[in-house]
């Protein structure tokens, strides 16, 4: 397409050219040639000074993050971008073309894009345009990628978005009370786990590796955080950490004291479903805060990670004990006043018992065979 048409070399916004984004993007912002004397003047003199009236789009540059770090007023149509000095906008990216692509109103004076002679393309939104190819504008705003670069259009008269909430940063003195209970809690249940005269260096787990432990996990999402959103994020992630290990902790107790107050053994085998949800939340919720554009797809990843984890467990269970989920075990038993599950006489007690002899057998069996083709093969070797 032709770089020679007026609109071609519009002003776009600033008189300065920049180094922008990653790799050293360098942008020259829309100032046309002069022909008479070899020098750059702006038909929008800044975008701070830029009349409303003058503007027919934004062009907001990108960065990996998504936030933006430049905008541009666009002050008419047609609009080139490449690598090329006679671009309206002028890219240092070395995977665009030197004229990469024309955006002109059409016949029915709407918005299409024309892509111009290059090798890698350009994706619209979410449609991907080799080069040669054209096709009107969808209903912005426009996400343009193309090479390293991304750039949003966002076009006068389109509909805004609705105002999103801000993101609620939890209280302190909130934490600070989750994380008393939560070693609280741990402190109680080790208590009871511990055998009576227990020495102090039993405690020294809890009371220093736990810390140190959750110190560190914290410190490094804050240092991802600081690498992603340019500040470093403590207590935030103090707050996610120790909201995700108490309900793990507290769903733990609960489902395991519940199940063995009424009864119902499928309560405590639901632990092993619900508290890896609840941590796979707290850590997707740790990289939302690193990456709050990203939500639907961190969750998406962790959640089908988590299921299958899950389900690689109970396949594992299977193949070795022929159950899905582990062998039922309570470090405690519940109160007897807290016991609400109906008694069995003795007679049905030791009828159920004994059915159990058929797949006891089985497995000593199976067991004992094992055993003697393993020695077969060490004799063997």
């Amino acid at each position: 397409f032709p770089s020679d048409l007026p609109g071609a070399r519009c002003a776009v916004g600033s008189p300065v050219s920049g180094t922008l984004g990653e790799g050293g993007l360098g942008v020259a912002m829309g100032l046309p040639m002069s022909d008479t004397q070899g020098e750059r003047e702006p038909l929008i003199e800044s975008p701070s000074r830029a009349r409303s009236a003058e503007r027919v789009a934004l062009i907001e540059l990108l960065d990996r993050d998504g936030r933006v770090r430049r905008v541009i007023d666009v002050a008419t149509w047609p609009l080139t971008i490449g690598r090329a000095m006679d671009n309206g906008l002028v890219l240092d990216d070395p995977h665009v073309a030197a004229h990469h692509m024309r955006l002109a109103l059409d016949g029915d004076g709407e918005l299409a894009i024309q892509v111009g002679d290059t090798i890698n393309g350009v994706k619209l939104d979410r449609h991907a345009l080799s080069g040669g190819q054209s096709m009107r504008m969808p209903a912005g705003p426009n996400l343009l990628q193309f090479g390293a670069t991304r750039l949003k259009l966002r076009r006068v008269g389109e509909l805004i978005p609705a105002e999103q909430p801000m993101r609620r940063e939890a209280r302190v003195s909130v934490t600070l009370i989750c994380l008393l209970a939560l070693f609280g809690l741990w402190g109680a249940q080790h208590v009871i786990e511990m055998d009576p005269g227990a020495k102090l260096v039993e405690w020294m787990g809890l009371l220093l590796g736990v810390p140190l432990g959750l110190a560190g996990w914290c410190v490094a999402w804050g240092l991802a955080s600081k690498l992603f959103q340019h500040r470093f994020e403590f207590w935030p992630h103090v707050a996610i950490a120790t909201r995700g290990l108490l309900a793990a902790l507290v769903a733990s107790m609960v489902l395991r004291q519940l199940g063995a107050s009424l009864g119902w053994a499928w309560l405590v085998r639901a632990e092993e479903v619900v508290v890896p949800l609840i941590l796979g939340w707290m850590v997707a919720s740790h990289a939302v805060q690193v990456l709050p554009f990203r939500r639907s797809v961190v969750f998406g990843a962790l959640g089908t990670l988590v299921i299958g984890s899950v389900a690689t467990s109970m396949l594992i269970n299977q193949h070795r004990f022929d159950r899905n989920f582990t062998e039922l075990y309570l470090t405690t038993l519940p109160l007897p006043a807290l016991r609400f599950a109906s008694t069995v006489s003795p007679s049905a007690f030791v009828a159920e018992a004994a059915a159990l002899r058929a797949p006891l057998e089985q497995r000593v069996k199976q067991a004992s065979t094992e055993s003697d083709a393993g020695e077969a093969d060490d004799a063997d070797e």
